[in-house]
């Protein structure tokens, strides 16, 4: 009996579609931008494609997401955009829908879910871009016969197109903002090597403060010098010679020795 009720509601799910589409409630935001219940993408390839989506989010400005559904819900393109909104929170997204074993699939969308304050030529010529990069993205996943790799090609694509996308994004968002008089968001950049003076920086203040401090302790330690008691030196009384002040040298006997004669003085 337990056989036959599992069937059934087997049977059931199978004709009524995906139980998260059919509710047409929203799940959680995949933290990897992969939503694959059934695991239909594994191994290496799924690696791949976390990694080409994670490489757009750290460029900013943009998101990718793949969707991959056991059975076809009734309104394929509804569901798409609905799930890219809601994940996409406002900003630029694309998203690869596929349903595995399906003719016309997989399906690519791609919006920017906000109302940017650029002027009306910035908005059409980049509407006009994501239309296009959307369209490169097909043309090569069509290109591949295996469903696997047509899913994989599609997300490196994408995520290409709108990597770049979401740069130029930011760079019209920033010049608008210039142009309102807002002070403008920094825009991201990468690390480079004009780090290095503000480290030099932080390190060298410090390394100099000690190198003083030890000059400074060095300078006023006081010298042990040697005692003076140590020595003893006789009292002189000067002489005077033909009534002159002073004296041309003490009583001083001095020898000169010559090697085989005797000594003179």
């Amino acid at each position: 009996m337990v056989r036959w009720v599992l069937l059934f509601i087997l049977m059931m799910g199978s004709v009524f579609g995906d139980s998260v589409t059919a509710t047409g409630r929203v799940p959680l935001r995949p933290s990897d931008g992969i939503y694959d219940k059934s695991g239909w993408l594994e191994g290496v390839s799924r690696a791949g494609m976390v990694r080409n989506i994670l490489g757009v989010r750290e460029k900013g400005g943009g998101s990718i997401f793949v969707v991959v559904l056991e059975a076809r819900p009734d309104d394929a393109d509804g569901v798409a955009m609905r799930w890219g909104r809601t994940w996409g929170k406002g900003g630029l997204w694309g998203l690869i829908l596929h349903v595995p074993g399906e003719e016309g699939f997989p399906r690519f969308y791609g919006e920017l879910s906000r109302d940017p304050a650029w002027g009306k030529a910035e908005k059409e010529e980049f509407d006009k871009s994501l239309k296009g990069a959307l369209q490169k993205v097909e043309l090569n996943a069509v290109s591949v016969l295996g469903e696997r790799q047509r899913v994989e090609l599609a997300t490196r694509v994408m995520a290409e197109g709108l990597g770049y996308l979401g740069v130029v994004m930011e760079r019209v968002d920033h010049r608008f903002a210039q142009a309102r008089g807002k002070p403008p968001e920094p825009l991201p950049s990468k690390k480079s090597g004009n780090e290095l003076p503000e480290i030099w920086w932080q390190i060298g203040v410090p390394l100099v403060g000690l190198v003083v401090l030890v000059l400074l302790f060095l300078l006023l330690k006081p010298s042990q010098a040697e005692p003076m008691d140590q020595f003893h030196f006789p009292g002189t009384e000067p002489r005077k010679r033909f009534r002159a002040p002073w004296s041309g040298g003490g009583n001083v006997l001095i020898e000169f020795r010559e090697p085989g004669k005797g000594r003179r003085q």
